[in-house]
């Protein structure tokens, strides 16, 4: 199986964001299978849940946001 990384900073928006919509693309092209989306940050610590506007973003797409910790 490939893994699809996203990376930024805090591991608590940017990256988390884009691994949430990566998993439902991937889902969506029924790649599951072969393909699974992560995230991580270059400066994270380790735990951290998801921003608050993030939430709120990806609950207004996913209707709630996806469980993540920060890595």
């Amino acid at each position: 199986m490939r893994t699809l990384l996203f990376v930024c900073s805090a591991n608590t928006c940017r990256s988390a964001m884009a691994e949430a919509l990566g998993r439902a693309m991937i889902t969506e092209a029924k790649l599951g299978k072969r393909l699974q989306a992560r995230s991580a940050g270059t400066a994270a610590l380790d735990g951290l849940a998801l921003a608050d506007l993030a939430q709120a973003a990806l609950a207004k797409s996913f209707g709630k946001a996806p469980a993540h910790r920060s890595r």
